[in-house]
């Protein structure tokens, strides 16, 4: 894989001002990024390296076949839910559970990949929260594991 330098991480801070940075090693780790807690990363400036045009567009084409075969990619989503915890994986969790293809009106968890609530049309934000606790009390009881959301909740 190339290797790719971060030039400078965009984010929001909770008051609604921005703030930027030149992440250093280390800065970047699953699922978390340091900066001021409650910041939301909006976007980033990075730096890449030249590769042949018909390696990149392989590589492109091997990870997009890869995406659309376990991912819901036709409905909209947020992306994964949840954090996977230490040595399990999230989507095999909630699969155990019996809640994959579970639905709250036009919210599902997918059939797919259990780690995504997609949309299925009308589906709400009370919809998407009632799945997610739904979620945690089950795989709570089932395996004693308190999942931890990926996605952050802004907003009432």
């Amino acid at each position: 894989m190339p290797r790719r330098d971060s030039g400078h991480v965009y984010y929001l801070h909770p008051d609604g001002t921005l703030g930027e940075f030149k992440p250093a090693p280390g800065t970047f780790t699953y699922r978390n990024f340091n900066v001021p807690a409650g910041a939301v990363l909006i976007g980033c400036r990075l730096r890449l390296h030249r590769r042949p045009l018909a390696e990149i567009q392989k590589e492109i084409k091997q990870r997009l076949k890869l995406k659309k075969s376990t991912q819901p990619l036709a409905l909209a989503s947020a992306g994964c839910v949840w954090k996977n915890p230490a040595g399990d994986v999230a989507a095999r969790m909630i699969e155990k559970c019996g809640l994959k293809g579970k639905r709250v009106n036009g919210a599902e968890i997918s059939s797919k990949h259990a780690n995504f609530i997609v949309n299925r049309g009308g589906g709400t934000a009370t919809d998407i929260l009632a799945l997610m606790d739904l979620t945690r009390e089950r795989v709570h009881g089932h395996f004693s594991v308190v999942l931890e959301n990926e996605i952050r909740i802004i907003g009432e």
